[in-house]
Protein backbone atom coordinates (compact mmCIF):
# COMPACT_ATOMS: atom_id res chain seq x y z
CA UNK A 1 0.00 0.00 0.00
CA UNK A 2 1.29 3.15 -0.96
CA UNK A 3 2.26 6.10 1.59
CA UNK A 4 1.80 9.42 0.74
CA UNK A 5 3.31 12.56 1.85
CA UNK A 6 2.07 14.44 4.77
CA UNK A 7 1.22 17.77 3.71
CA UNK A 8 2.79 20.22 6.78
CA UNK A 9 0.26 23.03 6.29
CA UNK A 10 -2.25 20.14 7.70
CA UNK A 11 -0.26 19.22 10.29
CA UNK A 12 0.71 22.71 11.70
CA UNK A 13 -2.88 23.47 11.27
CA UNK A 14 -4.13 21.16 13.95
CA UNK A 15 -1.13 21.96 16.15
CA UNK A 16 -2.23 25.61 16.32
CA UNK A 17 -5.96 24.50 16.91
CA UNK A 18 -4.79 22.76 19.86
CA UNK A 19 -2.91 25.24 21.12
CA UNK A 20 -5.35 27.90 20.14
CA UNK A 21 -8.00 25.98 22.28
CA UNK A 22 -6.05 25.58 25.50
CA UNK A 23 -8.11 27.94 27.58
CA UNK A 24 -7.10 31.29 29.12
CA UNK A 25 -8.75 32.56 32.51
CA UNK A 26 -11.20 35.65 31.99
CA UNK A 27 -12.94 38.09 34.40
CA UNK A 28 -16.04 39.92 34.98
CA UNK A 29 -15.42 43.83 34.44
CA UNK A 30 -18.06 46.41 34.89
CA UNK A 31 -18.35 49.22 32.48
CA UNK A 32 -16.30 52.47 33.41
CA UNK A 33 -13.50 49.96 34.52
CA UNK A 34 -15.05 48.82 37.92
CA UNK A 35 -14.97 45.01 38.92
CA UNK A 36 -17.45 43.15 41.11
CA UNK A 37 -16.39 41.71 44.56
CA UNK A 38 -14.25 38.40 43.84
CA UNK A 39 -12.96 38.89 40.52
CA UNK A 40 -10.57 41.29 41.51
CA UNK A 41 -6.85 41.83 39.68
CA UNK A 42 -3.72 40.60 40.48
CA UNK A 43 -2.55 42.13 43.83
CA UNK A 44 -5.22 43.93 44.56
CA UNK A 45 -7.02 43.12 47.60
CA UNK A 46 -11.06 42.34 48.01
CA UNK A 47 -13.23 45.07 47.94
CA UNK A 48 -10.36 47.61 47.06
CA UNK A 49 -11.53 48.20 43.48
CA UNK A 50 -15.33 49.36 43.63
CA UNK A 51 -17.97 50.23 45.99
CA UNK A 52 -20.52 48.13 44.06
CA UNK A 53 -21.48 45.23 46.18
CA UNK A 54 -24.15 44.39 44.03
CA UNK A 55 -23.38 41.18 41.36
CA UNK A 56 -26.30 42.07 39.36
CA UNK A 57 -25.53 45.39 37.65
CA UNK A 58 -26.56 46.63 34.21
CA UNK A 59 -23.41 47.21 32.94
CA UNK A 60 -21.73 43.86 33.89
CA UNK A 61 -19.44 43.33 30.86
CA UNK A 62 -18.25 39.36 30.63
CA UNK A 63 -15.08 38.59 29.46
CA UNK A 64 -15.62 34.92 28.90
CA UNK A 65 -12.46 32.62 29.41
CA UNK A 66 -11.27 30.98 26.13
CA UNK A 67 -13.06 27.34 25.83
CA UNK A 68 -10.42 24.36 25.42
CA UNK A 69 -11.81 21.15 23.86
CA UNK A 70 -12.06 18.56 26.35
CA UNK A 71 -11.38 14.77 25.34
CA UNK A 72 -14.86 14.07 24.19
CA UNK A 73 -15.37 17.41 22.34
CA UNK A 74 -11.78 16.62 20.61
CA UNK A 75 -12.20 13.38 19.28
CA UNK A 76 -15.88 13.88 17.92
CA UNK A 77 -14.18 17.45 16.27
CA UNK A 78 -11.19 14.99 14.65
CA UNK A 79 -14.03 12.75 13.37
CA UNK A 80 -16.24 15.18 11.82
CA UNK A 81 -13.80 17.17 10.51
CA UNK A 82 -11.42 14.31 9.24
CA UNK A 83 -13.25 11.60 9.16
CA UNK A 84 -11.31 9.65 11.45
CA UNK A 85 -11.34 6.71 13.45
CA UNK A 86 -9.28 7.19 15.54
CA UNK A 87 -9.52 9.12 19.48
CA UNK A 88 -6.37 10.17 19.99
CA UNK A 89 -7.94 12.20 22.78
CA UNK A 90 -8.42 9.06 24.95
CA UNK A 91 -4.58 9.00 25.90
CA UNK A 92 -4.59 12.24 27.10
CA UNK A 93 -4.41 13.52 30.26
CA UNK A 94 -7.60 13.03 32.20
CA UNK A 95 -9.64 16.46 31.99
CA UNK A 96 -10.49 18.80 35.29
CA UNK A 97 -13.97 19.18 36.45
CA UNK A 98 -16.14 21.64 38.36
CA UNK A 99 -19.37 20.59 39.32
CA UNK A 100 -19.31 17.35 38.16
CA UNK A 101 -18.97 18.78 34.80
CA UNK A 102 -15.18 18.60 32.69
CA UNK A 103 -16.21 20.86 30.38
CA UNK A 104 -15.96 24.37 32.09
CA UNK A 105 -13.65 26.92 30.47
CA UNK A 106 -12.19 28.04 33.53
CA UNK A 107 -11.34 23.69 34.57
CA UNK A 108 -9.55 23.32 31.28
CA UNK A 109 -6.27 24.69 31.56
CA UNK A 110 -3.41 23.25 29.03
CA UNK A 111 0.25 21.31 30.92
CA UNK A 112 2.93 20.70 29.09
CA UNK A 113 2.14 17.29 28.83
CA UNK A 114 -1.43 17.51 27.33
CA UNK A 115 0.37 20.10 24.65
CA UNK A 116 2.78 17.11 23.99
CA UNK A 117 -0.26 14.56 23.26
CA UNK A 118 -2.02 17.28 21.05
CA UNK A 119 1.60 17.37 19.33
CA UNK A 120 1.48 13.63 18.80
CA UNK A 121 -2.47 13.02 18.23
CA UNK A 122 -2.01 15.69 15.40
CA UNK A 123 -0.08 14.05 13.14
CA UNK A 124 -1.54 10.35 14.12
CA UNK A 125 -5.07 11.76 12.45
CA UNK A 126 -2.83 13.60 9.76
CA UNK A 127 -1.69 10.32 8.86
CA UNK A 128 -5.06 8.47 9.30
CA UNK A 129 -6.64 11.35 7.29
CA UNK A 130 -4.42 11.30 4.17
CA UNK A 131 -3.70 6.96 4.48
CA UNK A 132 -4.33 5.57 1.33
CA UNK A 133 -7.25 2.99 1.31
CA UNK A 134 -9.05 0.68 -0.62
CA UNK A 135 -11.86 2.01 -2.24
CA UNK A 136 -13.75 -1.07 -2.22
CA UNK A 137 -13.61 -3.96 0.19
CA UNK A 138 -15.88 -7.28 0.75
CA UNK A 139 -14.76 -9.65 3.61
CA UNK A 140 -16.35 -13.36 3.63
CA UNK A 141 -15.80 -15.16 7.24
CA UNK A 142 -16.20 -18.77 7.49
CA UNK A 143 -19.42 -18.76 8.70
CA UNK A 144 -20.60 -15.93 5.98
CA UNK A 145 -24.08 -17.14 4.28
CA UNK A 146 -22.74 -15.43 1.24
CA UNK A 147 -20.66 -18.97 1.07
CA UNK A 148 -21.65 -22.70 0.41
CA UNK A 149 -19.30 -25.54 1.56
CA UNK A 150 -19.27 -29.03 0.33
CA UNK A 151 -18.56 -30.02 4.11
CA UNK A 152 -20.98 -29.39 6.82
CA UNK A 153 -20.01 -26.18 8.75
CA UNK A 154 -21.45 -27.17 12.22
CA UNK A 155 -19.65 -30.37 13.04
CA UNK A 156 -16.25 -29.31 10.43
CA UNK A 157 -15.69 -25.76 12.15
CA UNK A 158 -12.91 -25.31 15.19
CA UNK A 159 -13.08 -22.12 16.79
CA UNK A 160 -14.23 -19.72 13.96
CA UNK A 161 -11.85 -21.52 11.24
CA UNK A 162 -13.51 -24.04 9.16
CA UNK A 163 -11.66 -27.80 7.64
CA UNK A 164 -12.59 -27.55 3.90
CA UNK A 165 -12.05 -31.80 4.39
CA UNK A 166 -11.18 -31.94 0.56
CA UNK A 167 -14.31 -30.13 -0.23
CA UNK A 168 -14.50 -26.72 -1.59
CA UNK A 169 -16.51 -23.21 -1.40
CA UNK A 170 -18.41 -20.87 -3.86
CA UNK A 171 -19.99 -17.42 -3.64
CA UNK A 172 -20.10 -14.73 -5.50
CA UNK A 173 -19.11 -11.29 -4.67
CA UNK A 174 -20.15 -7.66 -6.24
CA UNK A 175 -17.22 -5.34 -7.70
CA UNK A 176 -18.33 -1.91 -8.54
CA UNK A 177 -15.76 -0.83 -10.69
CA UNK A 178 -13.06 -2.63 -12.99
CA UNK A 179 -9.43 -1.86 -11.94
CA UNK A 180 -6.68 -3.60 -9.91
CA UNK A 181 -7.50 -5.49 -7.01
CA UNK A 182 -6.13 -7.70 -4.03
CA UNK A 183 -7.24 -10.88 -2.60
CA UNK A 184 -6.42 -11.95 0.26
CA UNK A 185 -6.66 -15.35 1.81
CA UNK A 186 -6.63 -16.24 5.11
CA UNK A 187 -5.57 -19.67 5.94
CA UNK A 188 -3.49 -22.49 7.57
CA UNK A 189 -2.50 -26.06 6.25
CA UNK A 190 -2.07 -29.19 7.95
CA UNK A 191 -0.53 -32.65 7.62
CA UNK A 192 0.17 -35.68 8.89
CA UNK A 193 2.88 -38.09 8.38
CA UNK A 194 4.24 -38.22 4.56
CA UNK A 195 0.77 -36.54 3.28
CA UNK A 196 2.20 -34.06 0.94
CA UNK A 197 1.66 -30.43 1.91
CA UNK A 198 -1.68 -28.61 0.58
CA UNK A 199 -2.22 -27.01 -2.25
CA UNK A 200 -5.47 -24.73 -2.71
CA UNK A 201 -6.90 -22.86 -5.90
CA UNK A 202 -9.06 -19.82 -5.04
CA UNK A 203 -11.13 -18.44 -8.00
CA UNK A 204 -12.52 -15.09 -8.54
CA UNK A 205 -14.10 -13.75 -12.01
CA UNK A 206 -12.70 -17.12 -13.36
CA UNK A 207 -9.28 -16.72 -12.49
CA UNK A 208 -7.23 -19.46 -11.04
CA UNK A 209 -4.86 -18.81 -8.35
CA UNK A 210 -2.93 -21.77 -7.29
CA UNK A 211 -0.66 -21.50 -3.84
CA UNK A 212 0.63 -23.70 -1.32
CA UNK A 213 -0.95 -23.62 1.96
CA UNK A 214 1.06 -21.82 4.48
CA UNK A 215 1.87 -24.30 7.41
CA UNK A 216 0.86 -21.36 10.01
CA UNK A 217 -2.32 -19.29 10.13
CA UNK A 218 -1.60 -16.29 8.10
CA UNK A 219 -2.49 -14.17 4.89
CA UNK A 220 -1.81 -15.03 1.20
CA UNK A 221 -2.30 -12.08 -0.95
CA UNK A 222 -3.07 -11.50 -4.71
CA UNK A 223 -3.08 -8.98 -7.09
CA UNK A 224 -5.71 -9.42 -10.25
CA UNK A 225 -7.79 -7.06 -12.35
CA UNK A 226 -11.38 -7.70 -12.20
CA UNK A 227 -14.03 -6.15 -14.33
CA UNK A 228 -17.45 -4.44 -13.13
CA UNK A 229 -20.24 -6.65 -12.35
CA UNK A 230 -20.82 -9.64 -9.71
CA UNK A 231 -18.32 -12.21 -10.02
CA UNK A 232 -18.47 -16.08 -8.90
CA UNK A 233 -15.75 -17.27 -6.07
CA UNK A 234 -14.66 -20.51 -5.39
CA UNK A 235 -12.06 -21.72 -2.78
CA UNK A 236 -11.19 -25.90 -3.65
CA UNK A 237 -8.22 -27.89 -2.22
CA UNK A 238 -6.58 -29.67 -4.80
CA UNK A 239 -4.16 -32.48 -3.15
CA UNK A 240 -6.41 -33.46 -0.01
CA UNK A 241 -5.39 -36.68 1.60
CA UNK A 242 -6.79 -38.79 4.36
CA UNK A 243 -5.66 -42.10 5.50
CA UNK A 244 -6.07 -42.85 9.04
CA UNK A 245 -4.92 -46.72 8.68
CA UNK A 246 -0.81 -44.94 7.50
CA UNK A 247 -1.68 -41.69 10.28
CA UNK A 248 -1.41 -39.59 6.83
CA UNK A 249 -3.45 -37.05 5.64
CA UNK A 250 -3.59 -33.01 4.79
CA UNK A 251 -6.31 -30.65 5.39
CA UNK A 252 -6.95 -26.93 5.35
CA UNK A 253 -8.16 -24.42 8.04
CA UNK A 254 -10.02 -21.55 6.19
CA UNK A 255 -10.75 -18.01 8.37
CA UNK A 256 -11.46 -15.49 5.72
CA UNK A 257 -11.16 -14.33 2.33
CA UNK A 258 -11.06 -10.49 1.40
Amino acid sequence: MAQRQLPSTWWFALVGVAMATSGCDGELEIAGGDHIPGFERPGETPGSNSGNNNPIHPGLTPRPSLHRLNQLEYNNTVRDLLGTELRPANDFPPDASIDGFDNIAEALSITPTLMDRYVSAARLVVEDAFADRPSFQDVFEEDDPRLTFTVDRESNSIGGIIRLRGGNAAGEVDVPAAGPHTVVLRTQGVRNGTAAAPRMRVTVAGQDLDFDVPMTMQDTTFAMELPQGRHAIALVSLNFEENAAENRGNDILFDRLT
